[in-house]
């Protein structure tokens, strides 16, 4: 349904969401996305694994979002993702191990990530 409202939507900024726990998983049926920013949303814990379904994702800004906590393995399928900004994600521990496996990545931000 939210596909059918906003067919052509290739940007999302979601800024300073202070109540934001988890992204719904609707907003990853948006498959024509090619950046997605979610940044100072410092409640958000959890990114839902149907964000393997932003196919066409190039940017992925999850920066300050100091609660999150691990980056979900199906990450992997972004294989159009070249740009990964985990700035400031605080309680982020590691990195998943189908990261490598993201041939498009090209450069990651995970400057002041404490705990990675």
């Amino acid at each position: 349904q939210i596909l059918e409202a906003f067919p052509n939507l290739v940007e999302m900024n979601i800024d300073y969401c202070n109540d934001l726990v988890e992204l719904p998983a609707k907003l990853c049926d948006l498959i024509r996305l090619k950046k997605l920013s979610i940044t100072n949303c410092h409640k958000l814990s959890a990114l839902p694994e149907e964000i393997r379904k932003l196919v066409n994702l190039e940017v992925l800004r999850l920066r300050s979002s100091t609660e999150l906590e691990r980056l979900p393995g199906s990450i992997k399928n972004l294989k159009k993702l070249s740009f990964l900004d985990i700035y400031n994600c605080l309680s982020i521990k590691n990195l998943p191990e189908e990261i490598g496996e993201m041939s498009g990545l090209r450069k990651i931000n995970m400057g002041q990530c404490s705990r990675l």
